[in-house]
């Protein structure tokens, strides 16, 4: 694999990483959570009678001041429950800044290539430095809200402080849209240069290979856009679970498929098992074409030799030079295509 496949793949394994992180301290977050409702409601069903009054308030209005020293339910479960719930906070939030990381990265791929390939080098290096600063600023600010709500979020959930979720979830949420939308749209963009430039170079190469390094900067670029688009929709899912608590079902469908589809999508386009660089290949290409390699030197070495009484005649070849500067830009940017 190339440098750039290998950092792109490691980047959504460690994504992936993240996210399984945050499936496995939602499952404990919910299992502590539904542990304690159900040693409330053996409480107060076991305790109060039907017609009194804290049974109404707990079991149909479920407005009670019953606490959970009351109900026998231990302090270290409350602590547990709040730690893993501020853990998964932190490391769902960090996949949407991996998730600008990925965007960030292919960017800078693509604009590498239209550095390396345009004679406009200057602007476009400017560019790839003024973009690398933006992903700079933003990932700080995300890290910020990211450690703000996590160290927000025990406190409020066992009522030490006064419940500001909602502000700093719009807050984030606003933050995260902002980012997403500018780097897909610099990342849409520079995919459009590359693309300008495959169709300038593939005038002087062959057009087999230019067309290959078309199609995948359309695929990489489609996936990001659908990825994307999930993901922002899973997280606008997400912060309405102040309005409705099993919003959360929703989101991790939707988070859980974007991503999956995205790393699913990235290992069959680069991986080299499915990549026609991968060694099996060249070898099956190299014995189909074995015999006809041999057959055409022996043909060779017999036109070498002369007839008796004849004189003997001498070949003289001549190479063309190609034209090395394009093969070197072309070549270059294939293999920088190769993500």
């Amino acid at each position: 694999m190339k440098t750039n496949q290998k950092i792109l793949i490691s980047i959504v394994l460690v994504l992936t990483g993240f996210q399984i992180a945050t499936l496995v301290c939602r499952l404990i977050y919910r299992s502590i959570e539904e542990s304690i409702v159900s040693q409330m409601d053996y409480h107060v069903t076991t305790s109060f009678s039907p017609s009194s009054k804290e049974y109404m308030e707990y079991m149909i209005f479920r407005n009670s001041t019953l606490t959970t020293d009351q109900a026998g339910i231990s302090f270290a479960s409350i602590i547990t429950m709040h730690v893993v719930g501020s853990i998964e906070a932190f490391t769902s939030l960090t996949c949407v800044a991996i998730l600008l990381l990925i965007i960030s990265f292919v960017s800078n791929v693509f604009l590498n290539i239209v550095v390396t390939n345009d004679a406009n080098r200057k602007t476009y290096r400017i560019g790839l430095i003024a973009v690398n600063v933006l992903t700079t600023i933003f990932l700080i600010s995300l890290m910020i809200v990211i450690l703000l709500i996590a160290a927000t979020n025990g406190p409020i959930r066992y009522k030490i402080i006064p419940d500001i979720r909602f502000p700093i979830y719009l807050a984030a949420l606003l933050v995260v849209v902002l980012q997403l939308v500018v780097q897909i749209f610099i990342s849409s963009i520079s995919a459009g240069l590359v693309m300008v430039v495959i169709k300038k170079l593939s005038h002087h190469q062959n057009s087999q290979g230019a067309n290959r390094s078309f199609v995948k900067v359309i695929i990489l670029q489609g996936m990001l856009i659908v990825f994307t688009s999930i993901f922002l929709l899973a997280i606008v899912i997400e912060m309405l679970t102040v309005f409705w608590t099993y919003n959360y079902i929703i989101f991790d469908v939707l988070n859980n498929m974007s991503i999956l589809m995205f790393l699913l999508a990235t290992i069959i386009m680069y991986f080299p098992l499915f990549n026609k660089d991968h060694p099996h290949f060249h070898q099956q290409h190299q014995q189909q074409h074995h015999k006809p390699i041999e057959e055409n030197k022996n043909d060779k070495h017999h036109s070498l030799k002369s007839p008796r009484g004849s004189s003997p005649t001498t070949t003289t070849t001549t190479q063309t030079p190609p034209n090395s500067t394009m093969d070197i830009e072309y070549h270059g940017m294939e293999s920088e295509l190769k993500v």
